[in-house]
């Protein structure tokens, strides 16, 4: 399988909020429902895509599952996701205490050292 196409199948939002359902509790249809908000046909259009991907598969009529390389792909992107909010968080703190360092120190060159 070609990574391209692994990666597109889980950058739509609604599937990666359906993995992460079906992560916790193995996903009923009727759960998934509810907590996507999605219609019958919408969620069974999503369902199917991750099924045909091999990341999600039937457990039972009804029920799905995450088969062990929806599992391992969730958690890297989750992690890649964690750690990048991470990332940008330390930026953002970086760059807040940047500017007041350098006025500061124009103001005390413009002030004469004082």
């Amino acid at each position: 399988m070609e990574i391209s196409k692994l990666l597109k199948s889980v950058a739509h939002p609604k599937r990666i909020r359906i993995m992460a359902l079906i992560s916790r509790n193995n996903g009923r249809f009727s759960e998934l429902m509810n907590h996507t908000n999605l219609s019958k046909t919408a969620l069974a259009n999503h369902l199917n895509h991750l099924v045909k991907m091999s990341l999600v598969e039937r457990i039972a009529r009804g029920k799905y599952a995450l088969t062990k390389d929806g599992d391992e792909l969730l958690k890297a992107v989750t992690t890649v996701y964690h750690n990048s909010l991470l990332r940008e968080e330390r930026q953002k703190e970086a760059l807040r205490h940047r500017p007041v360092h350098r006025l500061q120190e124009n103001r005390v060159r413009q002030d004469g050292g004082l």
